[in-house]
């Protein structure tokens, strides 16, 4: 006899084991000691690595396979710090017979970190002075004045353009709070059922550059009748603008309602003016475009340079250690390809965000960006030594050693010595030789006292907010990735999936690039870089593809998490405002996580081929 259990039955015992107490005791168990089992649990797991015998020829592989699953694991669930968790080739490699100590300890402050500490020293001098700030109001005060859309783009293309050369987060916790102010500004200063409201900046001012005086913005506002935006009713106003801010006339208001009712009244009393209105809804789904756009311009911008983000100096690095006789990824290479793929996508990225939240029609009085800019005052002696040395490291970077022309490194005898590290600490430390305006302890009286020492323009107390837990990340990385070419991991892996050499070269680019852009949704993208970087240089030795067709795609989409709160940094600070929802953040997220992919597969197929001299089919031959 065939015996039958239907759904129901089924669902009821199920339901009778969940609330069991034996069930309910050891999900509080794990809930309790989920950090203990995590720290126990993954070594002893990670230990069925040995049961595959990935080389029988290296046994180093089996045991540089068990360090990384468990520095992998480790990573994903942050059972502890990333840093510390990067300082476990450190001890283990030497003991397991995988590195001498010597040679692990290198990985920690070699060439590549050092490019990446140096333009670190450039970036804070570049934040101490304002420079960075100057540089984003006056962006604004260019593209501000066309719409509300030109000014959703106003606050991405600054974000864009300093990313490049300061860390994502230093930019987007930059631009976030003076987009907010702005849009507090505009949504405070407009209530359903309110005639008339003034509108001081002041305060706006004041919470971004200090205190400042009165400066006269939009002078006044007044409710037109609501209208309808699909489902929901947004209330319309016209702003006025008067010549003088004494000349304010505040209209007469009989009831008032809440910010989100949605009631307007029937009638209202509007004051004349000469001028013609412009019209202002209060929707704030353009608050949601403009925080949104700015944390993904700051990723997206990080991509464009090779100092611009972790992940690529990290692939600079790991591409010489994996192979020591490629040629060096230097800044010049990367920007040729990486900067006219970032840009296109930064504006692809603004039309999304255009499309779903640009609706909205906003007028900003852009006097508002203007007295800030008017506050910071003439270009300071400091700003201009910095801006000089900015720049002078830039050019510096282009022309070392361009492939259409000598560089200036062939003014030197040994010419193979010097690499983008180079000219970047000379910057640095020339920052520190220049001495500033500033007292190092000022007195109370006004002038300079004398014997009274001037600080220099880079000072070591300016340097004491380093991401030391970063470069231990990207050192960590470079240890792991040198155990896996010393125990031959990387070939091991890479003969594992042979069978994928049959596939099309752009079908293997598509999937790692996907693969690797929502995997870094949940994990660091440096630790991501670490992990995906050494297997696609073995896959690529293995199905004889160029190294780099598959390992730059991969770093960039390492920087492309646009969904989760988490993601990235720029996004969890702009999470953070509660102008978006995270709803919102995966909707258009999505959208721009496969927009990224495709772009990025489109540039390697076609002028990443020529650029990176890559031949489908056939490996270099320092590979």
């Amino acid at each position: 006899d065939l015996s039958y259990s239907s759904p129901m039955a089924s669902t009821g015992v199920l339901d009778s084991i969940i609330n069991s107490p034996q069930y309910q005791a050891t999900v509080k168990f794990v809930s309790e000691n989920k950090r203990s089992l995590i720290l126990v649990g993954v070594p002893i797991l990670s230990l069925i690595v040995f049961a595959f015998d990935l080389s029988a020829e290296h046994r180093l592989a089996d045991r540089t396979a068990y360090v990384t699953c468990i520095m992998a694991a480790w990573w994903l669930t942050e059972v502890i710090p990333f840093a510390a968790t990067a300082l476990i080739p450190a001890a283990v490699f030497p003991i397991m017979g995988i590195l001498k100590a010597t040679d692990v300890a290198k990985q920690y402050f070699n060439d590549t970190l050092l490019l990446f500490f140096g333009s670190y020293l450039v970036a804070i001098s570049v934040q101490e002075w304002n420079l960075h700030k100057r540089i984003a109001l006056r962006l604004l005060l260019i593209s501000g004045h066309r719409g509300p859309k030109a000014l959703i783009l106003g606050f991405m293309l600054p974000t864009f353009l300093l990313s490049m050369w300061i860390s994502n987060t230093a930019t987007a916790a930059l631009m976030i709070p003076i987009a907010c102010a702005l849009l507090d500004r505009i949504r405070n200063s407009v209530r359903p059922g309110q005639i008339t409201q003034e509108i001081d900046l002041t305060r706006f001012s004041e919470s971004v550059m200090g205190a400042s005086p009165a400066v006269p913005s939009m002078d006044n506002i007044h409710l037109l009748d609501d209208e309808r935006d699909g489902d929901s009713i947004h209330p319309s106003i016209q702003v006025y603008e008067h010549s003088s801010f004494d000349s304010l006339r505040r209209g007469d208001s009989k009831s008032e309602s809440s910010h989100g009712d949605g009631v307007v009244p029937e009638s209202t009393d509007l004051v004349e003016s000469p001028l013609n209105p412009v019209e202002l809804d209060v929707d704030r789904s353009y608050e949601t475009a403009v925080v949104i756009g700015i944390a993904y311009a700051a990723s997206i911008g990080g991509t464009a340079t090779l100092t611009g983000t972790g992940p690529n100096l990290l692939l600079s690095g790991m591409l010489a250690e994996l192979f020591p006789s490629a040629p060096r990824l230097d800044f010049m290479s990367w920007f040729a390809f990486a900067f006219p793929l970032a840009l296109v996508f930064l504006f692809l990225a603004w039309a999304v965000l255009c499309f779903h939240y640009g609706k909205t029609r906003v007028h900003v009085d852009m006097q508002a960006i203007q007295a800030q800019y008017e506050e910071m005052g003439d270009v300071s002696y400091e700003e201009k030594v910095v801006a000089a040395h900015f720049f002078a490291l830039i050019i510096l970077w282009f022309t070392r050693d361009p492939d259409f022309a000598p560089g200036w490194s062939n003014l030197f005898p040994f010419k193979s010595y010097i690499s983008d590290a180079t000219p970047c600490l000379a910057v640095a430390v020339s920052l520190f030789l220049i001495p500033s305006k500033r007292l190092k302890h000022p007195s109370k009286s006004s002038g300079r006292a004398a014997g009274q020492e001037c600080m220099a323009i880079l000072d070591w107390e300016m340097t004491r907010d380093l991401p030391w837990d970063i470069f231990l990340l990207m050192g960590g990385g470079f240890a792991l990735s040198a155990g896996f070419r010393e125990s031959q991991l990387s070939s091991a892996i890479g003969n594992s999936l042979l069978h994928l050499k049959s596939l099309p070269a752009i079908l293997i680019l598509l999937v790692v690039s996907t693969v690797v852009c929502f995997l870094t949704e949940l994990t660091s993208n440096v630790a991501t870089t670490s992990i995906i970087v050494p297997i696609l240089a073995g896959l690529a030795k293995t199905i004889k593809v160029h190294p780099l067709f598959l390992m730059i795609p991969a770093t960039i989409s390492c920087s492309y998490a646009f969904m989760l709160p988490v993601a990235t940094p720029p996004n969890a600070i702009a999470f953070s405002t509660h102008r978006i929802t995270i709803k919102q953040m995966m909707r258009s997220g999505i959208y721009l996580n496969l927009i990224g992919i495709v772009l990025l597969c489109l540039a390697m197929m076609t002028y990443g081929l020529t650029l990176f001299n890559i031949r489908l089919g056939s490996l270099p031959e320092w590979a």
